[in-house]
């Protein structure tokens, strides 16, 4: 009756000493709150034109008016985060639209606001950090 009070003891205590455990592993990460700081990105915003697209012009921001991008090297067309594109200075690491005009053989084949999406750099992360811009499919 002894020894089996005590196997009950010593079953309980290993129970308790693992519950505690896994209680401790599981907030040991602390609070999910998330520390105030603000992440920007001055990476240039890349446009994905339809083929055949001989010119692009395009601002950072809805209302603003479209100046010609130069198109790369490499046939990419990318719009930095510098005057003239910059609807205004504040915009510059938040983007979030572009406006395009573009061009193919000298007809319109994209005119409007388009929405510019990010991802997040580490999409495991508790809280919001560093992201990068995905590249714009225009038409």
């Amino acid at each position: 009756m002894v020894l089996e009070r005590r196997a009950r003891a010593v079953v309980v205590g290993l129970l308790a000493v693992a519950v505690g455990g896994g209680a401790a592993i599981l907030f040991a990460r602390g609070p999910a709150t998330c520390p105030a700081i603000g992440y920007g990105n001055l990476a240039a915003i890349e446009l994905e034109v339809p083929e055949g697209t001989d010119a692009v012009a395009a601002c950072l921001g809805p209302g603003c008016t479209p100046r010609p991008v130069p198109t790369a090297a490499d046939g990419t067309w990318s719009v930095p985060q510098e005057d003239p594109y910059l609807q205004s200075p504040d915009a510059a690491g938040s983007v979030t639209h572009v406006t395009v005009q573009a061009q193919a053989r000298g007809t319109v084949v994209v005119d409007g606001v388009l929405e510019v999406e990010r991802q997040a750099v580490n999409r495991w992360a508790r809280c919001p950090g560093p992201f990068r811009y995905l590249p714009v499919q225009v038409g």
